[in-house]
């Protein structure tokens, strides 16, 4: 049988090999979630190891043809150097936060048994374990495939300037983005518990509102209302001792479903906090991978379409090789967008999930209003929820939803025009 942490075994292996994950799991659950000095010692020798031969292949063993476009240059060297800068700080942040990746691993892990024990609810570690590996192979397909096509880390329109560019490439990239599937997924596990609590009140109110739905479709006659009334009379002490268990288990329930989203609460501040500042860089780098590559994509086309109208030779022009970097590009473009658009959603529905608690904890608060001790749980686990609201931001800067994507497209846009611009007065 698959166990919670069992689940997390692709995730785990994947992370530690790529030094973002400098902590201890047995998967088989004999030991205790710890920090690890050998993952500690093997992060730092990836950071120095790989940044040295980042940097140094940049300089020493440079094949470049620059290009006459100012903007371009700037963004050559930028996609040469942002990845390399984003690398360190995820490996930095590993390192860093250790505890509070622990901290929050063990509080998911608790909510887990807590659910299991008190209400019955067990969580469906197969499909989460399966959507993990789904999720690495196809992102690393898509990235080795797009890496060979073109080069991230230079998009003028020639060859590729660097006899190492694909493990100057690839490495940083694949090592950031798993930062980022690390941190998605842990938002998953939070989010699948909260749909536990949901699934948990949806059950409650329609068993509560299902008496109701019966007795609404009862024949009215006299002889079965007289019926009625003396089955109820002469069970009228055992039903007020089965509403006073009920009773009781109800409010018991509550108070677990309040503890575990306690728990969950603080498991979201301790990942929002650890995840905080790569989140923010790595937000801003696809934002301005984005915006350039867009820019570079629409000056390729319209040299293009200026060619074309001027010459009727084209396909023999010198730029025509340029050109054909544009699938690539776009094929960039698609992945950069589709990484965020993930980050964005699984986020949103994090936040979505903690909205829906409150709102059918209210109307299991509505079928219970006559019954003092669960209405009373009920408001306290209420209370609990305004203070204690479950959303990603960032440092602080924004949050995380799918309002976010259409504000990213606004901007890039908009930049895109300030780019295109700039580069028309150049050359005037």
């Amino acid at each position: 049988m698959t166990s919670f942490r069992s689940s997390l075994r692709s995730l785990y292996y994947f992370s530690r090999v790529c030094g973002l994950i400098p902590i201890n799991i047995d998967l088989r659950g004999t030991t205790d979630i710890s920090s690890s000095r050998f993952g500690t010692i093997y992060s730092i020798l990836i950071g120095i190891i790989y940044g040295g031969f980042h940097v140094t292949s940049s300089i020493f063993n440079l094949d470049e043809q620059a290009d006459k476009n100012i903007i371009t240059n700037v963004i050559n060297y930028y996609n040469r150097y942002s990845r390399l800068v984003l690398f360190w700080i995820c490996i930095a942040n590993a390192i860093v936060n250790q505890s509070r990746i622990v901290h929050a691993i063990r509080l998911i892990e608790n909510v887990d048994k807590l659910f299991a024990e008190h209400l019955n609810f067990h969580t469906n570690y197969v499909k989460f374990s399966r959507i993990v590996i789904l999720e690495i192979i196809i992102y690393l397909a898509a990235t080795f495939g797009l890496e060979w096509n073109n080069c991230l880390m230079y998009i003028s329109g020639v060859i590729a300037y660097n006899n190492y560019c694909m493990s100057m490439c690839l490495i940083p990239l694949i090592v950031t983005s798993a930062d980022q599937i690390l941190f998605i997924n842990m938002i998953y596990l939070v989010k699948q518990r909260l749909a536990i609590v949901n699934k948990y009140l949806q059950q409650r109110t329609y068993l509560k509102k299902l008496p109701k739905i019966q007795e609404s479709h009862k024949i009215n006659g006299h002889l079965l209302n007289t019926v009625n009334l003396l089955y109820h009379f002469e069970n009228d002490i055992e039903s007020l001792k089965v509403k006073m268990v009920q009773s009781r288990r109800s409010k018991g329930d509550i108070g677990t479903l309040s503890v575990g989203y306690s728990r969950l609460h603080k498991a979201v501040l301790l990942l929002n906090s650890a995840y905080g500042i790569p989140n923010v860089c790595t937000v801003f780098i696809r934002f301005v991978t984005l915006t350039t590559l867009s820019y570079s994509s629409c000056m390729r086309l319209l040299k293009l379409e200026n060619h074309s109208e001027s010459s009727e030779n084209f396909v023999e022009h010198h730029d025509h090789g340029s050109l054909s970097k544009v699938p690539g590009i776009i094929g960039w473009i698609m992945l950069n967008f589709a990484e965020m658009i993930i980050f964005c959603f699984v986020c949103h529905q994090l936040k979505e999930e903690g909205q829906l608690v409150g709102r059918y904890l209210h109307t299991y608060r509505v079928e219970n209003c006559n019954n003092v001790d669960v209405a009373t749980a009920i408001d306290t686990f209420s209370s609990q929820i305004i203070h204690q609201k479950i959303e990603i931001t960032p440092c602080g800067f924004f949050t995380a939803d799918l309002t976010f994507i259409f504000s990213l497209i606004a901007t890039v846009t908009t930049y895109i025009m300030i780019l295109i611009q700039f580069d028309i007065s150049q050359k005037q």
